[in-house]
């Protein structure tokens, strides 16, 4: 009679230690893909001459290149909110989307849509090409131009894919907008290539 239970007692702690075992290596997987860095990017100095992107001559400009299909995106979009609520200076935004169709029709993705609801950023759509030469190759790549069109900031403005929350990035991004005074350091971009 005592072998049955043990045998059952047995069975039951080695199936909770594979439950254990598997939960904890997701959930390692689950962290270094959420802290995984975009591909390293060399951005310009300069706003490039040669962009079919207009740089605006009165303001500073920030860029937000993004991959309308990347759901770490959303979290971008929400720093993007809490970093213009710090703003103490007037600057022109564009969010860019990396198509790799222009011509075809587009449903607007629910990025667009998000999008959209940024109080003055105007959207903008792009090939590979126009946001590698601003050095964008993320999703959530951000890039600071300041009036005379000198890159001030570049990187991304979070944490980690997908991750909402204060963070270093996004304390030097408002830094670089509300003083003017920006940082060779590139900061990482968690996201989707583009």
């Amino acid at each position: 009679m005592r072998r049955p239970v043990i045998r059952r007692l047995i069975l039951s702690s080695s199936a909770v230690s594979l439950l254990i075992g598997g939960t904890a290596v997701l959930w390692q997987q689950n962290e270094r893909f959420r802290f995984t860095q975009g591909t390293s990017s060399v951005a310009p100095d300069t706003w490039p001459r040669l962009s079919k992107l207009a740089r605006p001559a009165d303001l500073p400009c920030l860029l937000v290149f993004v991959h309308e299909e990347c759901p770490c995106t959303r979290a971008t979009f929400v720093e993007l909110q809490k970093v213009l609520t710090r703003c103490r200076k007037k600057l022109a935004i564009k969010i860019v989307f990396v198509r790799y169709n222009l011509k075809s029709h587009f449903i607007a993705s629910q990025l667009e849509q998000l999008a959209s609801t940024i109080p003055e950023a105007k959207i903008e759509f792009v090939d590979p090409a126009e946001a590698r030469a601003f050095g964008a190759t993320t999703s959530g790549f951000v890039a600071l131009f300041d009036r005379s069109g000198s890159l001030l900031y570049h990187g991304g403005i979070t944490s980690g894919r997908g991750h909402e929350g204060d963070n270093v990035a996004e304390d030097t991004l408002v830094s670089s907008i509300n003083c003017g005074i920006g940082t060779r350091r590139e900061l990482p971009t968690y996201g989707c290539s583009l």
